[in-house]
């Protein structure tokens, strides 16, 4: 992730030369399992947490907030401070995260209409008195305008996907951006972040998340069901399975 590059060579291969700068040493104390995670979720949740400041007071909205960043994004929020109002779509999704994170502000939305006041009402009750700065959201169509109306003034969006595979929002510019003063913005680890942040940082960025893993600040989720790379179609076929538990892995000792 350091120097400069242009494309990705990919990963299938059975040998690969690379310059120093390529590799990224595992932490004594780091079990292969949670290495294995960090260059996606981990680094992806917390350099958005380090881009966008926040601290003591913000307020960040997130979708997908039963996702494997999602419950990151939660605990970076413990470590340094700010808030989070979580979006998922299903109440026993909203039910496990108030209870393995002992937080408040996890809400249900299903893009209904009698959905987006209740969530609006409730996220007015609960933070009464203050405002949404930021949101990163991963869902997109709907749900994506849904959070860019729940934004404050001078609030920023950061979208990084869509799950749901609609790629359009239809935004009232005066109402949703011009009067609100508030800002839109695509977010890639892989095609914006890494070209654009420097190796200093980047590299300070990486220590630190390395530091907070092995002192345990930040846990990954518990792995799902583990193939050997001969089991390659049964992995790929597994990790689309709809109601999967964890992620799934690969196996090279196997």
């Amino acid at each position: 992730i350091f120097g400069e590059w242009t494309t990705w060579n990919g990963v299938w291969s059975e040998y690969l030369v690379c310059p120093n700068n390529a590799l990224i040493a595992v932490p004594d104390g780091v079990d292969d399992d949670t290495a294995a995670q960090f260059w996606v979720n981990p680094l992806t949740a917390f350099a958005m947490v380090k881009e966008l400041g926040l601290g003591d007071g913000n307020i960040l909205l997130q979708t997908a907030a039963g996702s494997v960043l999602g419950q990151l994004v939660i605990q970076l929020s413990k470590i340094y401070g700010f808030d989070t109002i979580n979006l998922v779509r299903r109440q026993e999704t909203a039910d496990a995260l108030m209870q393995e994170f002992e937080i408040p502000g996890v809400y249900v939305y299903d893009g209904s209409d009698a959905s987006k006041t209740e969530v609006k009402q409730a996220i007015a009750r609960d933070f009464s008195g203050r405002t949404i700065d930021y949101c990163i959201e991963a869902v997109g169509g709907d749900t994506a305008h849904f959070c860019l109306d729940l934004l404050g003034p001078n609030g920023e969006i950061y979208i990084y996907g869509t799950m749901t595979g609609d790629v359009t929002m239809t935004i009232n510019t005066v109402a949703d951006i011009v009067m609100k003063n508030n800002a839109i913005k695509g977010w890639s680890s892989q095609e914006n972040w890494l070209r654009l942040t420097s190796d200093e940082d980047k590299r300070a960025f990486v220590d630190e998340l390395w530091a907070l893993i092995a002192d345990g600040k930040l846990k990954m989720p518990p792995t799902g069901q583990r193939f050997s790379f001969s089991q390659i179609k049964d992995a790929m076929t597994h990790s689309y399975a709809a109601g999967r538990q964890g992620k799934v892995m690969l196996d090279c000792k196997a």
